[in-house]
């Protein structure tokens, strides 16, 4: 996720590090990224725990969970870690 954000930035952005910013600029553009790079992971974090919930017993047992551990993950909120 990090990397795909650090290319993304630098494609659309490509002299986003060599540009001189101010302070505001600069602690605008971070804010902005960071934010961008949080909702990611939100995303990121809810679709794997769908996928986990959609795991059957042989699988789960592949990975080293049991069903119960399982369903108390992929019930928890995208925003608890």
């Amino acid at each position: 996720m990090g990397e795909f954000t650090r290319n993304w930035t630098h494609t659309i952005l490509p002299n986003l590090d060599r540009r001189p910013a101010g302070k505001w600029t600069s602690g605008l553009v971070r804010r902005r990224f960071g934010l961008f790079d949080l909702l990611l992971r939100w995303q990121s974090r809810a679709s794997e725990r769908h996928a986990l919930g959609d795991l059957d017993d042989r699988m789960l047992k592949d990975i080293g969970l049991t069903r119960t551990q399982a369903d108390q993950e992929s019930r928890k909120p995208f925003w608890r870690v």
